[in-house]
């Protein structure tokens, strides 16, 4: 919900207070189109562009969404997590779940797992959250320093709010057109899901197959995937 209201704050922000922003600091105003707005989101953030089209406030407003292997449902995901990473990963995520929200009850500073395996394949303190063999096409795409403060970890409560995280219930609100890009071999994001979330939007849905699998947008099919993005873009924002 806090993500999903980051994207409220944005999308209010471009269309009630961006003009003025830009002139006050000598920008010409028109050099964005309030009426020419898409939203983007890839993965877990595929999903949530999803729930803003449905539910935000002025969704009319938004002229386009591009949804990148996106995050259907836990249900979908959890599942096929169990079937790559096994049982006990599941009990051991869930015990960290539990342990850092009883921490949050307290007030106490978070609990935090890993989100995936070392890069260099060294032992981690816990259970990464993103457990495939795939996974490991990830550091494909952050540079060996990271910038911006980055690390290998986030908040293990994830681990329960994932499993209850439903998008797609909400994907027969969305009005706009949608770019759904999927790929066959997801690990991560299942097709089946993914692809039964685009076939609820009530809005046009142009759907694009991907073959590199959960990271292949950011690395083997990344000049295919900008093509479709922008046309498709293009396309609705022109």
């Amino acid at each position: 919900a806090k993500q999903h209201q980051d994207y409220f704050a944005v999308l209010d922000f471009c269309f009630d207070g961006l003009g003025a922003a830009l002139e006050a600091h000598g920008l010409d105003k028109r050099a964005v189109n309030p009426d020419r707005l898409a939203i983007f989101g890839s993965s877990f953030s595929g999903g949530h562009v999803i729930a803003v089209a449905a539910t935000y406030k002025r969704k009319e407003r938004v002229k386009a969404v591009v949804s990148q292997v996106p995050f259907s449902g836990g249900e979908h995901s959890v599942p096929a997590l169990i079937k790559h990473c096994g049982i006990l990963w599941l009990l051991r995520v869930a015990a960290h779940a539990l342990y850092d929200g009883l921490r949050g009850l307290l007030g106490l500073e978070r609990h935090y797992i890993p989100i995936l395996s070392s890069r260099d394949g060294s032992p981690l303190p816990a259970v990464p959250i993103l457990c495939t063999a795939e996974c490991v096409k990830y550091w494909d795409i952050i540079p060996n320093k990271p910038i911006g403060g980055w690390k290998n970890r986030l908040p293990a409560w994830i681990g329960l709010t994932m499993a209850l995280y439903r998008p797609h219930t909400l994907a027969h609100k969305v009005t706009a057109p949608v770019l759904g890009l999927y790929s066959p071999t997801d690990s991560l994001c299942p097709v089946r899901g993914v692809l039964s979330m685009f076939s609820k939007v009530r809005g046009p849905v142009q759907l694009e197959e991907l073959a590199g699998g959960h990271f292949g947008a950011y690395v083997q099919d990344f000049d295919k995937a900008m093509a479709l993005e922008l046309g498709f873009l293009r396309k609705h924002l022109a």
